[in-house]
């Protein structure tokens, strides 16, 4: 068999940032760089004209079936009018029917039965070191019976060098990947869906006589309803990242206790005296001189000034609307604690790369000094922000 320089293909939903499905391979040249990046146009010019030919006007996560419509995550839709038994059985099909049109062209001998049996593997397996050591395994054991050389670290890669040594072909290798990659993605995929629509991928038509037109192989979906489930399904993840954020950060709010110290405004921010500083709080035009920790509730610091010689100045109308807010409710020589929510921060698009969509905020906050502002604007008619009763 002749080895191919094409190793994996690895596609995922990519919802966090781009929304959009995205297909990567693992090469070894140029050759097969340029084969990713036609094969990537290729996609995206099928997703484009599938949104051309799309007519229907609906929500992003409604699909079709003739002329009935609903919606992917409706769990009352199931069994749908194609039989599908749950929206993953569906959303799984379409996967792999998007799958099984790029395989030919990247591994046009791929034992598809192995395959099978890596993609069922890598839906269940949990170490993600083997399953790294599983695909460079593969190569390794192969270069090592070719060429006997002493150079390659069989205890580095053993367990996966142990697997390959048993494969007559790297479909297992190729399947436990891409399975890998859609457990790690949070992609409830059932087997045996996706690969009914990699099979159904991958007809041909039947020959036809001379001088007429080749008969489409019957699939449960048509085209434009693959399209159609996984442009739905990349709204519905969109939406879940959404509301699962949100859930979580509130979660993180609701959980700090009033007999901890934590107070939380109308607004919706929880902050906590750590020192109370002394003297007149600024209003928005105001400039005051802080040090500063951002955190996500994870824990993972973002940004300090608090280990550097820099502080920095600013007015509350240029920062984020809960800092500001915040802000007014300091006094010099106060140091607070924080937790801000998404709508009161860096809202739905987050700031990347370190902040993401819908981000709950947690600073540590200290005010060293704030100059008045002269000749300032006439107020707008709302109060500065008091904290809750």
């Amino acid at each position: 068999m002749t080895r191919k320089t094409l190793t994996g293909l690895l596609l995922a939903a990519t919802t966090l940032t781009a929304g959009t499905l995205s297909v990567t391979y693992a090469q070894d040249d140029a050759a097969a760089q340029k084969q990713q990046a036609d094969l990537e146009a290729a996609v995206a010019a099928a997703l484009g004209q599938a949104e051309e030919k799309h007519d229907h006007e609906h929500e992003p996560t409604t699909v079709h079936s003739g002329d009935k419509a609903f919606k992917l995550d409706d769990e009352t839709a199931y069994p749908d009018p194609d039989g599908f038994a749950t929206m993953f059985d569906r959303i799984s099909y379409a996967i792999g029917r998007s799958d099984g049109t790029q395989i030919p062209a990247s591994q046009p001998d791929l034992n598809t039965k192995t395959y099978a049996e890596g993609i069922q593997k890598g839906l269940k397996e949990d170490r993600e070191d083997y399953a790294l050591g599983y695909s460079q395994g593969f190569e390794l054991a192969r270069r090592f019976l070719a060429q006997r050389t002493e150079e390659v670290d069989m205890e580095a890669f053993v367990d996966g060098i142990a697997a390959a040594l048993k494969e007559e072909d790297d479909g297992k290798s190729i399947g436990y990947l891409i399975g890998n990659s859609y457990r790690e993605a949070d992609i409830d995929l059932k087997a045996d869906s996706y690969l009914a629509g990699v099979d159904e991928a991958m007809l041909k038509p039947e020959p036809v006589e001379e001088g007429k037109e080749p008969v489409a192989p019957k699939t449960k979906l048509t085209e434009e309803q693959v399209q159609e489930t996984l442009q739905a399904f990349q709204a519905y993840m969109v939406d879940k990242q959404k509301q699962d954020a949100i859930a979580e950060g509130q979660a993180y709010i609701d959980a700090l206790k009033a007999e901890d110290g934590w107070k939380k405004t109308q607004s919706g921010i929880a902050y906590k005296i750590v020192e109370a500083g002394e003297g007149a709080s600024p209003d928005e035009n105001d400039i005051a001189t802080m040090d500063y920790e951002l955190k996500l509730t994870d824990g993972g610091v973002i940004q300090t000034t608090f280990d550097t010689d820099r502080t920095v100045p600013f007015s509350a109308q240029q920062v984020i609307k809960g800092w500001g807010e915040i802000l007014q409710l300091m006094s010099p020589g106060a140091t607070f604690e924080t937790v801000i929510p998404y709508n009161l921060g860096y809202g739905e698009q987050g700031s990347p790369p370190d902040i993401p969509p819908f981000a709950t905020l947690v600073f540590k906050m200290k005010m060293h000094s704030f100059e008045a502002v002269e000749n300032k604007p006439k107020p707008v008619p709302v109060p500065a922000p008091k904290p809750a009763e």
